[in-house]
């Protein structure tokens, strides 16, 4: 028997998270909603279990290997209730992975980029992973003491042990870490997001902030099959320029500042680099210009895909467009939206990709009237 994603969002609502003597009567409630579930879609009816399954965000552990690894996911409360069905192309809903930055965690990042707000005003299913602590074992990379209520509030960083990503060069000499295969938990992370927020693999992207920026590029090499866009917001490229085979048209934006001394080194390469890979004809071209940023691109690349890079005068390693509260990091009004730009240039590829239409029936009515 298929489960329905649907379903299985209801069974994990309804039951709770560890055994106890609530169990019994928690299942029966969980078997109720599956057979009311299956009852409804035999007659043709779409359904959603609960609205508190949408509009906030849950964990979900998820096995890669050996290991279990887990995120935060978002499905938002202005999709219609009839998704829920596994995508495979069919159901239109897009998808986001979006990483954290060093000792940085899902909570924090999505606080700092407003994240359930893009969700909700884009109909995107978001799922944030966790990073991996170099140090000793630190499920949801918070500080000790501080437990998931206590981090959900977004104003946490763990400097003690700081979650990462296993981004290349910079990582293959940290413990833990550089034994951590982030390529396949970005791989089992999407199939979260299909599984259970319906989304559509041809619509999936994925963002990260400073080291999860260097995680981008990797990924980007490495899993571009996975990703219609990927966005790197700082962060420098961490993979040796051999290793970059990027065997997938994707297309790929990268933010630096200007006074990012980490991405600064290599954004002109990285560029290049992905332009040469994706076989990119065009001279770059002026994308977006404002005071303080730059943008610019190349197109007629495989598979309709592009190649872009933005430059923000007088920012560091920051999100151009979101401000830090904790600590609190003013930036001019002038500096692009990153978040809402790479999404906004990410909807163009998927238009792109799309099928082409039926040809309109506007002559043949007409042809018929005439006679």
């Amino acid at each position: 028997l298929k489960l329905h994603s649907l379903a299985i969002l209801c069974v994990r609502a309804l039951v709770p998270a560890s055994p106890s003597a609530d169990m019994a009567p928690a299942m029966r409630r969980a078997l109720g909603a599956l057979a009311a579930l299956a009852l409804l879609q035999a007659e043709g009816v779409g359904a959603s279990c609960s609205e508190e399954l949408r509009g906030q965000l849950r964990r979900v552990n998820f096995a890669v290997g050996s290991r279990m690894r887990g995120l935060m996911l978002y499905v938002p409360k202005s999709l219609p209730n009839t998704t829920g069905v596994s995508g495979d192309g069919g159901g239109g809903v897009p998808g986001l992975l979006a990483f954290h930055g060093f000792h940085s965690n899902p909570w924090y990042f999505g606080r700092l980029i407003d994240i359930t707000s893009y969700a909700e005003r884009y109909g995107l299913v978001v799922g944030l992973p966790f990073g991996t602590s170099p140090t000793v074992e630190s499920d949801i990379c918070c500080p000790r003491g501080c437990d998931e209520a206590c981090c959900s509030a977004g104003d946490q960083l763990d400097i003690f042990r700081p979650c990462s990503w296993n981004t290349g060069r910079a990582t293959r000499l940290i413990p833990r870490v550089r034994s951590t295969d982030d390529i396949a938990m970005a791989r089992a992370a999407v199939e979260v997001l299909v599984m259970e927020g319906g989304v559509d693999r041809s619509k999936v992207m994925a963002l990260g902030f400073s080291m999860g920026g260097s995680m981008m590029h990797r990924l980007a090499c490495e899993a571009s099959d996975l990703f219609a866009g990927v966005a790197a917001i700082s962060g420098s490229m961490d993979l040796e320029v051999e290793k970059c085979l990027a065997s997938s048209p994707s297309a790929w934006i990268h933010f630096c500042g200007l006074a990012d001394g980490g991405c600064t080194r290599k954004a002109n390469a990285t560029y290049d680099l992905f332009s040469a890979r994706h076989g990119c004809r065009s001279p770059s071209t002026p994308t977006y210009v404002s005071a303080t940023t730059t943008c610019e691109a190349r197109s007629g690349c495989a598979g309709e895909a592009f190649v872009e890079r933005c430059l923000i005068s007088g920012l560091g390693d920051e999100v151009p467009g979101h401000q830090r509260q904790v600590p609190f990091v003013p930036q001019p009004a002038t500096n692009i939206d990153a978040i809402k730009y790479a999404l906004d240039r990410f909807s163009t590829r998927f238009a792109a990709l799309a099928p082409a239409a039926s040809p309109p029936q506007i002559l043949q009515i007409a042809e018929v009237l005439q006679v």
